[in-house]
Protein backbone atom coordinates (compact mmCIF):
# COMPACT_ATOMS: atom_id res chain seq x y z
CA UNK A 1 0.00 0.00 0.00
CA UNK A 2 2.76 2.40 0.53
CA UNK A 3 4.69 2.30 -2.31
CA UNK A 4 1.07 2.32 -3.87
CA UNK A 5 -0.02 5.38 -2.45
CA UNK A 6 3.57 7.43 -2.74
CA UNK A 7 3.33 6.75 -6.67
CA UNK A 8 -0.37 8.25 -6.75
CA UNK A 9 0.22 11.39 -4.61
CA UNK A 10 3.73 12.00 -5.55
CA UNK A 11 4.04 15.58 -5.45
CA UNK A 12 3.64 18.27 -2.84
CA UNK A 13 0.17 17.04 -1.34
CA UNK A 14 -1.38 16.26 -4.69
CA UNK A 15 -0.78 19.48 -6.16
CA UNK A 16 1.66 18.85 -8.95
CA UNK A 17 -0.68 15.97 -10.23
CA UNK A 18 -2.46 16.91 -13.33
CA UNK A 19 -5.38 15.64 -14.77
CA UNK A 20 -8.32 15.87 -16.92
CA UNK A 21 -12.04 15.11 -16.77
CA UNK A 22 -14.26 12.50 -19.14
CA UNK A 23 -16.20 9.05 -18.04
CA UNK A 24 -18.06 6.87 -20.83
CA UNK A 25 -20.71 6.72 -17.95
CA UNK A 26 -21.52 10.21 -18.69
CA UNK A 27 -20.64 13.54 -21.07
CA UNK A 28 -17.40 14.86 -20.08
CA UNK A 29 -16.80 18.07 -18.72
CA UNK A 30 -15.62 21.08 -20.96
CA UNK A 31 -11.71 21.99 -20.00
CA UNK A 32 -9.57 23.35 -21.91
CA UNK A 33 -5.88 21.37 -22.87
CA UNK A 34 -3.78 23.73 -20.68
CA UNK A 35 -6.29 22.66 -17.71
CA UNK A 36 -6.06 19.50 -18.75
CA UNK A 37 -2.31 19.42 -18.38
CA UNK A 38 -1.54 21.61 -15.38
CA UNK A 39 -4.59 22.49 -13.75
CA UNK A 40 -6.27 21.09 -10.86
CA UNK A 41 -10.40 21.51 -11.12
CA UNK A 42 -12.46 22.74 -8.53
CA UNK A 43 -15.76 21.15 -9.08
CA UNK A 44 -19.45 20.64 -7.20
CA UNK A 45 -20.68 17.13 -6.79
CA UNK A 46 -23.41 17.81 -9.11
CA UNK A 47 -20.98 18.79 -12.19
CA UNK A 48 -20.01 14.65 -11.86
CA UNK A 49 -20.59 11.66 -14.04
CA UNK A 50 -23.20 9.64 -11.73
CA UNK A 51 -20.76 6.29 -11.78
CA UNK A 52 -17.96 9.17 -10.17
CA UNK A 53 -20.19 10.39 -7.82
CA UNK A 54 -21.44 6.75 -6.72
CA UNK A 55 -17.81 5.92 -6.35
CA UNK A 56 -17.25 8.88 -4.49
CA UNK A 57 -19.69 9.03 -1.76
CA UNK A 58 -18.96 4.85 -1.41
CA UNK A 59 -15.46 5.81 -0.40
CA UNK A 60 -16.27 8.67 2.04
CA UNK A 61 -18.27 5.92 3.56
CA UNK A 62 -15.58 4.49 4.10
CA UNK A 63 -12.89 6.91 4.80
CA UNK A 64 -15.53 7.13 8.11
CA UNK A 65 -15.28 3.69 8.45
CA UNK A 66 -19.32 2.85 7.69
CA UNK A 67 -20.37 -0.03 6.70
CA UNK A 68 -20.84 -1.11 2.95
CA UNK A 69 -24.95 -1.53 2.96
CA UNK A 70 -24.77 2.57 3.45
CA UNK A 71 -23.99 2.67 -0.09
CA UNK A 72 -25.87 -0.03 -2.56
CA UNK A 73 -24.75 -0.63 -5.90
CA UNK A 74 -21.28 0.15 -5.09
CA UNK A 75 -18.62 -2.11 -3.28
CA UNK A 76 -15.40 -2.84 -2.48
CA UNK A 77 -12.76 -5.50 -3.41
CA UNK A 78 -11.99 -7.49 -0.72
CA UNK A 79 -9.81 -5.45 1.93
CA UNK A 80 -9.70 -2.47 -0.22
CA UNK A 81 -12.44 -0.09 1.88
CA UNK A 82 -9.79 -0.77 4.99
CA UNK A 83 -7.29 0.99 3.42
CA UNK A 84 -8.55 4.16 3.35
CA UNK A 85 -10.49 3.95 6.60
CA UNK A 86 -8.91 7.37 8.47
CA UNK A 87 -8.56 7.46 12.18
CA UNK A 88 -9.44 11.09 12.05
CA UNK A 89 -12.57 11.14 13.32
CA UNK A 90 -14.71 13.06 10.96
CA UNK A 91 -18.16 13.33 13.21
CA UNK A 92 -19.34 16.87 12.79
CA UNK A 93 -17.16 17.40 9.79
CA UNK A 94 -18.83 18.08 6.40
CA UNK A 95 -17.73 17.52 2.95
CA UNK A 96 -17.91 20.99 1.30
CA UNK A 97 -15.43 21.36 -1.67
CA UNK A 98 -13.97 19.47 -4.24
CA UNK A 99 -10.91 19.67 -6.36
CA UNK A 100 -10.26 16.99 -8.82
CA UNK A 101 -6.66 16.24 -10.46
CA UNK A 102 -7.52 13.34 -12.17
CA UNK A 103 -10.69 11.54 -14.01
CA UNK A 104 -8.65 9.38 -17.00
CA UNK A 105 -9.63 5.78 -18.28
CA UNK A 106 -7.91 3.46 -16.27
CA UNK A 107 -4.27 2.11 -15.83
CA UNK A 108 -4.25 -1.32 -14.82
CA UNK A 109 -5.93 -2.43 -18.06
CA UNK A 110 -9.90 -3.19 -17.59
CA UNK A 111 -12.73 -1.06 -18.20
CA UNK A 112 -13.02 1.99 -15.50
CA UNK A 113 -11.28 4.94 -14.35
CA UNK A 114 -8.80 6.41 -12.56
CA UNK A 115 -9.14 9.50 -10.07
CA UNK A 116 -7.62 11.74 -8.14
CA UNK A 117 -9.20 14.70 -5.65
CA UNK A 118 -8.55 16.38 -3.04
CA UNK A 119 -12.05 16.71 -0.82
CA UNK A 120 -12.71 19.92 1.67
CA UNK A 121 -14.00 18.78 5.12
CA UNK A 122 -15.49 22.12 7.66
CA UNK A 123 -17.18 22.09 10.70
CA UNK A 124 -19.22 24.70 12.44
CA UNK A 125 -16.63 25.91 14.53
CA UNK A 126 -14.99 26.95 10.38
CA UNK A 127 -12.08 24.26 10.71
CA UNK A 128 -10.74 22.49 7.85
CA UNK A 129 -9.39 19.29 7.23
CA UNK A 130 -8.19 18.09 3.72
CA UNK A 131 -8.04 14.17 2.54
CA UNK A 132 -6.41 12.92 -0.45
CA UNK A 133 -8.20 10.40 -2.04
CA UNK A 134 -7.24 7.85 -5.27
CA UNK A 135 -10.08 5.80 -6.55
CA UNK A 136 -9.93 3.02 -9.29
CA UNK A 137 -13.46 2.06 -10.14
CA UNK A 138 -15.41 0.70 -12.87
CA UNK A 139 -18.67 -1.67 -13.57
CA UNK A 140 -18.72 -5.21 -13.21
CA UNK A 141 -22.25 -7.41 -12.97
CA UNK A 142 -24.58 -4.22 -12.54
CA UNK A 143 -22.76 -2.59 -9.85
CA UNK A 144 -19.51 -0.15 -9.32
CA UNK A 145 -16.68 -1.90 -8.26
CA UNK A 146 -14.50 0.10 -6.91
CA UNK A 147 -10.78 -2.22 -7.35
CA UNK A 148 -8.37 0.05 -5.65
CA UNK A 149 -8.15 2.92 -3.26
CA UNK A 150 -5.66 4.87 -1.08
CA UNK A 151 -6.36 8.01 1.19
CA UNK A 152 -3.73 10.59 2.29
CA UNK A 153 -4.16 13.69 4.57
CA UNK A 154 -2.95 17.02 3.25
CA UNK A 155 -1.84 18.93 5.51
CA UNK A 156 -1.79 22.78 5.27
CA UNK A 157 1.24 24.41 4.42
CA UNK A 158 0.09 27.66 6.27
CA UNK A 159 -3.05 27.30 8.44
CA UNK A 160 -5.06 29.76 9.97
CA UNK A 161 -4.88 31.08 13.68
CA UNK A 162 -7.19 32.59 16.10
CA UNK A 163 -4.72 34.49 18.73
CA UNK A 164 -5.93 34.82 22.34
CA UNK A 165 -5.06 36.67 25.33
CA UNK A 166 -6.15 35.08 28.51
CA UNK A 167 -5.50 36.13 32.12
CA UNK A 168 -3.32 33.52 33.61
CA UNK A 169 -6.10 32.71 36.51
CA UNK A 170 -8.59 32.20 33.91
CA UNK A 171 -7.47 28.95 32.92
CA UNK A 172 -7.87 25.64 34.52
CA UNK A 173 -4.74 23.80 35.84
CA UNK A 174 -4.78 21.61 32.44
CA UNK A 175 -6.10 21.88 29.02
CA UNK A 176 -9.51 20.81 27.72
CA UNK A 177 -9.59 16.90 26.51
CA UNK A 178 -10.64 18.38 22.62
CA UNK A 179 -9.07 21.35 20.46
CA UNK A 180 -12.84 22.51 20.51
CA UNK A 181 -13.16 22.28 24.10
CA UNK A 182 -10.08 24.70 24.02
CA UNK A 183 -10.72 27.15 21.39
CA UNK A 184 -13.92 27.59 23.37
CA UNK A 185 -12.37 28.30 26.73
CA UNK A 186 -10.17 30.14 25.03
CA UNK A 187 -12.55 32.75 23.49
CA UNK A 188 -14.83 32.34 26.06
CA UNK A 189 -12.16 33.59 28.57
CA UNK A 190 -9.68 36.04 26.61
CA UNK A 191 -9.45 39.88 27.13
CA UNK A 192 -11.59 41.82 23.98
CA UNK A 193 -9.95 44.31 22.25
CA UNK A 194 -11.27 47.36 24.38
CA UNK A 195 -9.92 45.70 27.40
CA UNK A 196 -6.36 45.22 25.78
CA UNK A 197 -4.84 48.69 26.99
CA UNK A 198 -5.28 47.76 30.75
CA UNK A 199 -4.23 44.04 30.10
CA UNK A 200 -1.24 45.03 28.71
CA UNK A 201 0.38 47.65 31.09
CA UNK A 202 3.28 44.69 32.13
CA UNK A 203 1.98 44.02 35.19
CA UNK A 204 -0.99 40.99 34.75
CA UNK A 205 -0.07 37.23 34.01
CA UNK A 206 -1.29 36.61 30.31
CA UNK A 207 -1.37 33.29 28.18
CA UNK A 208 -0.87 33.69 24.58
CA UNK A 209 -3.19 30.70 22.94
CA UNK A 210 -2.96 30.35 18.90
CA UNK A 211 -5.49 28.37 18.08
CA UNK A 212 -5.37 26.53 14.64
CA UNK A 213 -8.44 26.36 12.28
CA UNK A 214 -6.67 23.57 9.61
CA UNK A 215 -4.97 20.61 10.09
CA UNK A 216 -1.25 20.83 10.22
CA UNK A 217 1.31 17.98 10.06
CA UNK A 218 1.89 17.08 13.40
CA UNK A 219 5.11 16.23 13.39
CA UNK A 220 6.19 19.72 12.53
CA UNK A 221 7.42 22.13 15.42
CA UNK A 222 5.78 26.10 16.29
CA UNK A 223 6.30 28.07 18.60
CA UNK A 224 5.44 31.88 19.56
CA UNK A 225 7.76 34.45 19.32
CA UNK A 226 7.32 38.43 19.69
CA UNK A 227 8.40 41.23 17.76
CA UNK A 228 8.96 44.84 18.59
CA UNK A 229 9.13 47.15 15.29
CA UNK A 230 11.85 45.48 12.56
CA UNK A 231 13.22 44.25 15.44
CA UNK A 232 14.75 39.99 15.78
CA UNK A 233 11.70 38.01 17.24
CA UNK A 234 12.65 36.68 20.63
CA UNK A 235 10.87 33.26 20.94
CA UNK A 236 8.70 32.67 23.94
CA UNK A 237 9.04 29.21 25.84
CA UNK A 238 5.74 27.76 24.08
CA UNK A 239 3.94 24.48 24.06
CA UNK A 240 2.74 23.14 20.90
CA UNK A 241 -0.57 20.41 21.45
CA UNK A 242 -2.03 18.59 18.73
CA UNK A 243 -5.57 17.43 18.62
CA UNK A 244 -5.48 14.87 15.38
CA UNK A 245 -3.62 17.97 13.33
CA UNK A 246 -5.07 20.42 15.12
CA UNK A 247 -2.69 22.66 16.23
CA UNK A 248 -2.30 24.65 19.44
CA UNK A 249 0.38 26.86 20.63
CA UNK A 250 0.47 28.64 24.24
CA UNK A 251 2.77 30.47 26.11
CA UNK A 252 2.99 33.04 29.47
CA UNK A 253 4.28 36.16 28.99
CA UNK A 254 3.73 39.43 30.45
CA UNK A 255 3.59 42.30 27.96
CA UNK A 256 3.85 46.04 27.75
CA UNK A 257 2.59 47.41 25.15
CA UNK A 258 1.29 50.89 24.84
CA UNK A 259 0.57 51.93 21.41
CA UNK A 260 -0.58 49.72 18.33
CA UNK A 261 1.71 48.88 15.84
CA UNK A 262 4.48 48.13 17.84
CA UNK A 263 4.76 45.25 19.35
CA UNK A 264 3.17 41.72 17.52
CA UNK A 265 2.52 38.01 18.58
CA UNK A 266 4.21 35.83 15.64
CA UNK A 267 3.28 31.69 15.14
CA UNK A 268 6.48 30.49 14.09
CA UNK A 269 7.88 27.13 12.13
CA UNK A 270 11.54 26.74 13.56
CA UNK A 271 13.90 25.96 10.12
CA UNK A 272 17.49 24.47 10.55
CA UNK A 273 20.23 26.65 10.57
CA UNK A 274 22.04 26.75 7.45
CA UNK A 275 25.59 24.77 8.27
CA UNK A 276 27.32 24.11 11.40
CA UNK A 277 27.31 27.54 12.80
CA UNK A 278 24.23 29.33 11.17
CA UNK A 279 21.72 31.22 12.76
CA UNK A 280 18.63 29.52 13.88
CA UNK A 281 15.97 30.57 11.43
CA UNK A 282 12.16 30.57 11.43
CA UNK A 283 9.07 30.79 8.98
CA UNK A 284 6.39 32.97 10.29
CA UNK A 285 3.08 31.44 9.89
CA UNK A 286 1.15 34.32 11.36
CA UNK A 287 1.74 37.58 12.57
CA UNK A 288 -0.68 39.67 15.20
CA UNK A 289 -0.53 43.03 16.13
CA UNK A 290 -1.27 43.02 20.02
CA UNK A 291 -3.36 46.12 19.98
CA UNK A 292 -4.57 46.13 16.84
CA UNK A 293 -8.02 47.68 16.81
CA UNK A 294 -9.60 46.33 13.20
CA UNK A 295 -11.63 43.56 13.19
CA UNK A 296 -9.41 41.27 13.45
CA UNK A 297 -8.55 41.31 17.04
CA UNK A 298 -12.41 41.32 17.98
CA UNK A 299 -13.14 38.71 20.55
CA UNK A 300 -13.66 35.60 18.44
CA UNK A 301 -16.07 33.42 19.99
CA UNK A 302 -17.14 30.34 17.45
CA UNK A 303 -20.50 30.94 16.62
CA UNK A 304 -21.70 27.79 18.52
CA UNK A 305 -20.42 25.85 21.42
CA UNK A 306 -18.75 22.49 20.56
CA UNK A 307 -21.09 19.75 21.22
CA UNK A 308 -20.32 17.44 24.21
CA UNK A 309 -19.63 14.28 22.20
CA UNK A 310 -16.99 16.39 20.17
CA UNK A 311 -13.72 14.26 19.81
CA UNK A 312 -11.52 16.36 18.36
Amino acid sequence: MVSFMSRLFSGVALLAVAGGLGETAGPPVAVSAAQRRVEPISLRPEDLPSATKAALAAALFAVRGLPESEHPGVRFAPEIAQKIQDSFDYTGFSAASMTLFEHERARDGLPGIDLKAAIGFVDLLDRRAVLGLMLTFGRERGEILIRQAAAVPIFARIPRFALFLVPRHRLPAGWPETHAELWWLAARESVGPAERPRWLDGSHDLVLVAVGKDRFDPKTPLQLALVEGTSTPIALESQHLDFAGFPVVAAAARLRVDAPGRVFALIARPLPAPGLFGRARSETLARFDLLDPRPATVRLVPDVAPPRRARV
